[in-house]
């Protein structure tokens, strides 16, 4: 759709702002790009263009700043630490009990996020997040146990509106936490003390951050062991695996590109919506471990099911294995008033796909689910 294009990392705000310079830009603007969100904001500011924000933007994407933001609100996140070096992990930790996380201070889509349970692990997996840090710095932190809930909405004229909260499913994994199967319903249907406290907490976050407009996407884990809600990390983009591209609007029949734009030309006059439907929606995906896939049935029989309302499942020859979020498979998107209906379709569509792959070893094995 563009009539000019520059191939440039989206890192690189330097040099995103001279090409904004030489064309003399109106607007810049990104929706689910964590990556994006900070360079956006520094071209937006440098500019003199409507924006977030520079200083907001890194709260929302550095997850230091972020907690540490948010210990200030007085709101509760994991015990952490900011380390430059394996050494400084390794004395660090030696304060913590395991498991541990550790994750990029700066990177997205669980790039470089384990959940270590010693040190040789610590020693092994180090590297690899190191890797994926823009800045060289690596967050360690105490696991929380419990229920992720995600909180997803909209932002203008710096007042917020949540939209849905989901409930997560992880891939039984050993040090990776991937999201498999997330379940949402609108924030209009019935909601339980937890769901209220938490979408409470995400209000004052966005509003703390100082967040003028934009979408959000928050994770936050309930441990019910000490009832207690902790932030795990929130962004100003929508929620990827298609929650702002089909979830949103399928349930709420919201459009939140429409905000974003109309934000982005600081229209003062935008409202927020008063009244949402009430509803159920989800996404499920699988993984394939590394082999040659030699077998896919039962991805046509997927267009019976009404519930159904879009299907992003791509197979090829090949499996390259479970690396971050980027190895789902997926994503298929369900949509219904109920949620037991929902529930069987989950069923239904795993007992339909059948998927064999074979390993290095000739070892036949199949998907993975949560």
């Amino acid at each position: 759709m563009a009539n000019k294009v520059y191939y440039e990392d989206v890192r690189n705000k330097g040099k995103i702002l001279e090409i904004a310079k030489k064309e003399q830009i109106n607007y810049i603007i990104s929706d689910q790009f964590d990556l994006a969100v900070t360079s956006v904001a520094y071209v937006a500011e440098k500019m003199n263009l409507s924006g977030i924000g520079y200083q907001c933007s890194l709260h929302f994407t550095n997850k230091f700043l972020m907690k540490e933001k948010v210990q200030k609100i007085g709101l509760q996140t994991a015990k952490h630490c900011e380390v430059n070096s394996i050494e400084e992990a390794q004395d660090v930790i030696s304060n913590f009990k395991f498991p541990v996380v550790i994750k990029p201070e700066d990177s997205d889509g669980s790039r470089g996020v384990f959940i270590i349970k010693s040190l040789p692990q610590l020693v092994e997996l180090f590297p690899i997040t190191k890797s994926y840090s823009m800045s060289g710095k690596i967050i360690c932190e105490e696991f929380i146990p419990g229920q992720e809930y995600v909180v997803d909405g909209i932002a203008a004229n710096y007042l917020h509106q949540n939209l849905i909260i989901g409930k997560s499913k992880n891939f039984p994994l050993e040090n990776l936490c991937i999201s498999g199967e997330r379940i949402f319903k609108s924030v209009a249907n019935k909601l339980n003390s937890i769901e209220r406290k938490i979408l409470e907490i995400n209000n004052l976050i966005v509003k703390e951050f100082g967040l003028k407009y934009g979408n959000t996407h928050a994770e936050y884990i309930y441990n019910a062991q000490t009832n207690s809600i902790y932030l795990n990390e929130i962004a100003a983009r929508g929620g990827g695996c298609c929650i702002n591209s089909h979830i949103i609007p399928l349930l709420t029949k919201i459009d939140t590109v429409d905000y974003l734009y109309a934000n982005m030309q600081n229209n003062i006059n935008i409202q927020l919506p008063q009244r949402l439907p009430r509803g159920w929606a989800a996404y499920v995906t699988f993984l394939l471990p590394k082999g040659i896939i030699i077998k896919v049935e039962g991805l046509d029989k997927l267009k019976n099911l009404s519930a159904i309302k879009a299907n992003f499942v791509k197979i090829g020859s090949i499996s390259t294995g479970i690396i971050n979020k980027s190895s789902k498979i997926g994503p298929i998107i369900i949509l219904s008033d109920k949620k037991r209906v929902l529930l069987k379709t989950i069923k239904t569509i795993k007992k339909i796909i059948k998927i064999e792959v074979q390993q290095d070893d000739g070892t036949i094995v199949n998907p993975i689910w949560t």
